[in-house]
């Protein structure tokens, strides 16, 4: 019984050390982030770099045995300055919020060793460079958010391993190349937002294989050629932005299947055309939002006016 007891108090004692060690890891890792983006100057810095516990630090929660740091939310607190590569040490890291800083420089590649990692959002910022590849090894991952930053380059094919994301925000940056055909195997992604980026090509017909997609932004690219017919095949989408693109030929008759939808966005697309009424009273009647959906005249074409769209019916 006295050997039973000393082994439990061995292991019990081992466990505090390794509980210890990896808390101080942490700590570096916080530090080093509190270090690299000014971290004097952040409007909430409450505990950071004292003596108290790294749970008890405005921002850091830890699980319930205080062993480990699960979420960083640090949004809108005067970030400055660039994420540091020891951010990739926080390995049982689950969610990471610095949106609404002014952080600068890329994102680093360490940003790949967080395997644990659920939620993600750099969003508002003035990140640069690329998406790191490294973003792929995250699998874990259901919310990635980047949108409103200086982010060039295409998006990383590292995407194809994101199979549990089902947010994907990646607006308002200066992204290029076409929409990488990785997205397609997403097969639990509910809203997509690549809209006021420089993509270009055309939007893939497996868009219709993404059964679950709810929101669909393609705005303010430079995407070519038809709408897929393909796109009838999403039952559950509420919300399509197509506008301000150079889409072409025939707005496709399965758009009255999307029985779901309250917001349809084609104009600025004046190549687009429809012979078919259906389509025409289809568009006509889902709710106005700024006359976003009225783009056509009498014959099916595009009336070229701005900013308001009438769609003019006999």
């Amino acid at each position: 019984m006295r050997k039973f007891v000393l082994l439990v108090l061995g292991l019990m004692f081992a466990f505090s050390i390794n509980a210890l060690a990896g808390l101080e890891s942490e700590k570096i890792a916080l530090e080093a982030l509190y270090d690299s983006t000014n971290g004097d100057s952040w409007t909430n810095n409450t505990n950071w770099k004292t003596t108290t516990s790294i749970c008890d630090w405005h921002g850091v929660t830890c699980n319930e045995s205080k062993t480990n740091v699960v979420y960083i939310y640090l949004h809108t607190n005067n970030l400055t300055g660039q994420i540091p590569s020891e951010i990739g040490n926080l390995k049982y890291l689950e969610s990471l919020g610095l949106y609404h800083n002014k952080l600068t420089g890329t994102i680093p590649s360490e940003i790949g060793n967080l395997e644990n990692l659920k939620y993600l959002d750099l969003g508002y910022n003035n990140l640069t460079g690329s998406i790191p590849s490294e973003i792929g090894n995250l699998s874990e991952l259901q919310h990635l958010v980047i949108r409103d930053n200086n982010l060039t380059g295409p998006i990383s094919k590292g995407i194809v391993n994101l199979t549990e994301l089902w947010w994907l925000g990646l607006s308002n940056n200066n992204l290029t190349g076409s929409i990488p055909s990785e997205i397609g195997s997403l097969e639990n992604l509910e809203h997509i937002n690549l809209s006021y980026n420089n993509l270009t090509g055309s939007i893939p017909s497996w868009i219709g294989s993404l059964e679950n997609l709810e929101y669909i932004n393609l705005s303010y690219n430079d995407l070519t050629g038809p709408i897929p017919s393909e796109i009838g095949d999403l039952e559950n989408l509420e919300y399509l932005y197509l506008n301000n693109n150079k889409l072409t030929g025939q707005i496709p008759s399965s758009i009255v299947d999307l029985t779901d939808i309250a917001r349809l966005a084609f104009y600025e697309n004046c190549s687009l055309k429809t012979n078919d009424s259906a389509v025409v009273d289809f568009i006509n009647c889902i709710e106005a939002y700024d006359a976003y959906q009225h783009i056509l005249d009498t014959n099916g074409n595009c009336i070229n006016l701005s900013p308001i769209y009438y769609l003019l019916l006999d």
